[in-house]
């Protein structure tokens, strides 16, 4: 019961955490547009993540969307990491 509510709890918190990246999407150009969007579906896929546990959907909470979540963070962190060494090559 308590965990139920610990995911839904998390939900709500994540989906309000998901309007700022969501905006910089809107804002941005270039790179860090990418980068923002990266993150916002990061973001999002981690709050169905916790409403699938919410709901008492364990198996695609657990074993798609964690996955996914990490999936998905693991690539913002590449694409970091490429556009930041991008930047400084290009200042050389």
């Amino acid at each position: 019961m308590i965990e139920g509510q610990l995911h839904l709890s998390s939900f709500i918190l994540i989906i309000i955490a998901t309007a700022i990246p969501a905006y910089l999407v809107l804002k941005l150009k270039g790179n860090l547009r990418i980068l923002a969007m990266l993150l916002t579906i990061f973001v999002s896929v981690h709050g169905v993540y916790h409403i699938f546990g919410a709901l008492g959907f364990e198996f695609l909470a657990d074993n798609i969307f964690e996955p996914a979540s990490v999936a998905v963070l693991i690539l913002f962190g590449l694409t970091f990491l490429s556009k930041t060494r991008t930047r400084r090559e290009i200042k050389r």
